[in-house]
């Protein structure tokens, strides 16, 4: 949306996607939009006794409309501190990775500060530089060198006329935390603590969670229960409780804590109310049953892999989860995949490209051998166990106990690749998932499992690739993935 106020500019523009078939959660966020303005009337855009300075701030949000699968582009310039033009919408076509939506969107902000640069030079006023900043140093770079990204040739030409700008030093792009971005209110929805940590008696967790009645009960991992909570005022809490009392479970906890709390905020790491991915997958009582249709089984791919891609690249502190595995995906009640389950994650140093840790961190059937063997963690650990997780979700195997469910008795990565080099998908997948399935894309994503679950720590790609991959014409048998190899010798690009 432009010409709006810009801490409403996001939701507005959600909305109004849907002004021609407006459903009943669409009227839910206008009635909410409606009370934010009723509650904001006294909240004005304030402009300080500054230096008149005009910078400006870009964000996107990748793959933002999961209909039309576009990424929004989001800038804001400021003038003595205070907001003077800002704009958020959807691109005009599909992005393939998140550095060419943000260059899309370095490149819109750049038109935006040239006329802004003109109309102060009419008014009088001179500035010597123009900076703008982002919050991503891959579309920094390309927009420095055109031959920094390999794949690029496919993005329209009019956006790369930013370089030419910034050769001619007309505008500068400037690297910014993405905790330090106000463009990020543009782009999409922000986790805001506004009243710092809240504190529970235990008698209001028990009550919330009903005695931690076992109705209530979300998961169990190897220290702990997860379990749903319903506080008086309606609001709802996820309540963990630990298994045993041990200083190795509250040091978990107090990671745990430490890092949701300081680092990650996304609308794919939180708290979901619809159980997890393990038990709609593996529970015998519900068995996949007819919930995770092909469309469903796909979103949550993506949700977990947009998460993934946040926690490594988007974050303020990289990342590494340690433990992804089903039973740590929580469903909401829209089928939107969370990650939980922080308390084995890492912070990664930025300027190391793995870190040794004493022990291997992670659930048997999803460490990467790597970690495994010699407690080698890098971000492509989380990696591995994403093809994992996405491997079982559309098989409805457990790769830890896949020997003993196949016939030939192969474990689910050789059953995968041999079904998968030989284009007989259908017979991976489960049985319940084939009616509603697109096997174009079912062929891609098992693929793409295959390759996430590489062995060999060079030829597995990182969230990146990956995540582009998985959106890149996603409902075409066209998209070129590398050959997954377990030999060691160099992959082979063929069409999934």
């Amino acid at each position: 949306m432009v010409s709006t106020q810009p801490d409403i500019a996001h939701a507005v523009g959600v909305v109004s996607r849907f002004l021609s078939n407006p459903g009943k959660e669409h009227w839910e966020a206008v009635k909410w939009i409606l009370r934010y303005l009723k509650g904001t009337t006294k909240m004005c855009l304030c402009f300080r006794n500054a230096k008149p300075v005009l910078e400006g701030y870009t964000d996107s949000d990748m793959v933002g409309d999961l209909d039309g699968r576009k990424s929004t582009s989001g800038f804001l310039f400021t003038f003595a501190g205070g907001a003077v033009s800002w704009q958020s919408k959807l691109q005009n076509y599909v992005a393939l990775s998140t550095t060419e939506a943000e260059y899309i969107t370095a490149a819109e902000a750049g038109k935006e500060m040239l006329w802004l640069q003109r109309f102060l030079q009419e008014l009088g006023l001179k500035q010597e530089k123009f900076m703008v900043h982002c919050d991503s140093q891959s579309a920094i770079d390309l927009s420095k060198n055109s031959m920094y990204h390999s794949r690029t040739k496919h993005i329209n030409i009019r956006y790369h006329w930013i370089r030419e700008v910034m050769e001619r030093q007309l505008l500068e792009l400037i690297k910014i935390h993405t905790d330090k971005n106000p463009a990020d209110i543009l782009t999409k929805c922000l986790t805001v603590l506004t009243q710092g940590l809240r504190e529970f008696s235990f008698k209001t967790l028990f009550s919330a969670t009903e005695g931690f009645h076992a109705k209530n009960k979300l998961g169990k991992g190897g220290i702990a229960q997860v379990y749903r909570g319903k506080l008086t005022d309606g609001g709802e809490i996820a309540v963990k409780k630990p298994l045993v009392i041990s200083e190795k479970g509250k040091e978990l906890v107090m990671n745990e804590m430490k890092l949701l709390l300081g680092s990650a905020h996304h609308r794919n790491i939180e708290f979901a109310s619809n159980g997890s991915l393990d038990y709609l997958l593996f529970n015998s009582e519900t068995c996949r049953a007819g919930t995770l249709d092909w469309k469903r089984t796909y979103a949550i791919i993506i949700g977990v892999a947009r998460g993934l891609l946040y926690l490594h690249e988007r974050s303020h502190n990289v990342i590494i989860h340690c433990d992804i595995k089903p039973t740590n995906i929580l469903i909401d009640e829209n089928w939107v995949p969370k990650i939980a389950d922080f308390g084995m994650a890492n912070l990664f140093p930025q300027d190391q490209t793995h870190v040794n840790i004493n022990e291997a961190t992670g659930t048997l059937g999803y460490l990467a051998p790597e970690n495994m063997d010699n407690g080698h963690v890098s971000p492509k650990a989380d990696t591995y166990s994403f093809g994992v997780v996405v491997l079982e979700l559309i098989s409805s195997r457990k790769n830890w106990n896949s020997h003993n469910q196949s016939p030939n008795g192969q474990g689910l990565w050789d059953t995968a690749n041999e079904l998968c080099k030989e284009v007989k998908v259908s017979e991976f997948m489960d049985l319940k998932l084939i009616p509603s399935a697109i096997l174009d894309q079912v062929q891609l994503y098992v693929k793409i499992g295959v390759l996430c679950t590489e062995f060999d720590l060079e030829l597995r790609p990182t969230m990146d690739p990956a995540y582009s991959m998985l959106l890149e014409n996603h409902s075409s048998s066209n998209t070129q993935v590398n050959e997954p190899m377990r030999d060691g010798s160099s992959s082979s690009s063929s069409t999934a």
